[in-house]
């Protein structure tokens, strides 16, 4: 999905014209809540509405995507600068808060998310500023950073009822609307810090995925 999205992101404009790009999935995503989603469509689907504090290359390389900065002060301790201006598709601010609380809400355990054992070693996490925080690990984990891919949900919507249904994320792309076993539509996000591997695509381009057989 990202590759072809990607494509028509450096296509001319008059190729693209007003029509929308329409991408055909064998089945519909289950739920558009990172915190929630495992299955292959929801995660593709999610990479483009959400972004993690990192990502991974074509090449496999875990490299900072929220991030402006991190540090490894320990084995166990961690400290994180977001990038400035980043933003959820509804115009809020994507700070620290919004980090910490999307991490703490899936290692709630009444939430019962099945992401939560990779979050299950965090000791504590403080905010010290709209951009900076600190994770201190219970013990070190060489795949915690890893886990850190996971896309960012806004404090101010993530408990609202039907938020994965109508999800806000700060990724390349706007959701619009989603009619099950029919399509999903999504808008590019304009207000989107550029990312390092997969800009975002033509203001002109809207995106469909068609879900019905």
């Amino acid at each position: 999905i990202c590759a072809v999205i990607a494509a028509c992101a450096h296509a001319p404009a008059h190729q693209l014209g007003v029509r929308p790009v329409r991408i055909a999935l064998e089945s519909e995503p289950i739920m558009l809540d990172p915190r929630l989603a495992v299955d292959a469509y929801s995660s593709k689907i999610n990479e483009l509405l959400y972004r993690g504090l990192f990502y991974y290359t074509d090449d496999l390389i875990l490299t900072p995507d929220l991030l402006d900065q991190y540090a490894i002060k320990s084995p166990t301790s961690f400290s994180f600068t977001l990038k400035k201006n980043l933003h959820f598709a509804d115009g809020t601010p994507l700070t620290a808060n919004d980090v910490v609380y999307t991490y703490a809400w899936i290692r709630d355990p009444k939430n019962k998310s099945p992401h939560r054992d990779g979050f299950a070693l965090i000791q504590s996490m403080t905010v010290y500023s709209d951009l900076r925080f600190d994770i201190e690990l219970k013990e070190p984990s060489a795949p915690f950073l890893n886990r850190l891919t996971l896309g960012i949900v806004p404090k101010h919507l993530g408990d609202t009822t039907g938020f994965s249904e109508h999800p806000i994320g700060s990724g390349p792309y706007r959701f619009v609307v989603w009619k099950r076993g029919q399509f999903l539509k999504m808008t590019p996000h304009h207000a989107s810090v550029a990312h390092p591997v997969n800009p975002p695509p033509s203001f002109s381009t809207q995106v469909d995925i068609v879900t019905g057989k």
